[in-house]
């Protein structure tokens, strides 16, 4: 199914049309009590909006959801183990409220910035073109998380936090931030 801007409403239950949906502009979750689970791959052209009291479940087939624009979710995003792509061609903003992803990639040559709360992706981070700006905000690797396709031109440039399991084998992680010409660790102790 293909659609221009679609808006999801009325506080109910919706199932999206099997095959692959396309939103060329902008998905709206608009009203409380809202939900949309989808029934295949995902993609936006546009900006992607899940209002308070609303929900967007990939569903356990863990289907993708890739975006064009911006993500703001003061609603529920249920990622399962699907993944996010932040696909724009213009740089894009996350706000993705207290959700977290499963698998996020970056594939956008002017980049992402968070910008009002920090991200969480509890899997894989991968970096296939662009660079995640956190400004004051923090992004989150789960403990059993990582980053993949770091470079001189795809990394986090700025707050990066990484989630160690307490006991067990020491664990190593590469912490892939900095810009072109500088990584700042910063300061302070690092602690398990």
């Amino acid at each position: 199914a293909v659609y221009h801007h679609l808006t999801l409403s009325g506080g109910s239950a919706k199932t999206l049309p099997a095959g692959v949906t396309t939103v060329n502009g902008n998905l709206t979750l608009s009203t409380g009590g809202t939900s949309a689970t989808l029934a295949a791959d995902l993609t936006i052209g546009g900006n992607l909006l899940i209002n308070s009291s609303t929900t967007l479940d990939v569903s356990a087939s863990n289907y993708a959801t890739n975006v064009g624009g911006n993500w703001t979710g003061s609603g529920t995003f249920t990622p399962h183990s699907g993944t996010v792509t932040l696909q724009g061609t213009g740089a894009q903003n996350v706000n993705n409220g207290s959700n977290s992803f499963y698998n996020l990639v970056l594939n956008n040559a002017a980049g992402a910035t968070l910008v009002t709360n920090n991200a969480t992706v509890n899997n894989v981070l991968t970096l296939t073109s662009g660079k995640v700006t956190t400004s004051a905000k923090i992004l989150i690797i789960g403990s059993g998380g990582s980053i993949s396709g770091a470079s001189a031109t795809n990394y986090v440039n700025g707050n990066l936090q990484k989630a160690f399991a307490t006991s067990g084998s020491p664990q190593s992680f590469t912490f892939e931030i900095g810009d072109a010409t500088q990584i700042d660790l910063g300061s302070g102790p690092l602690d398990a």
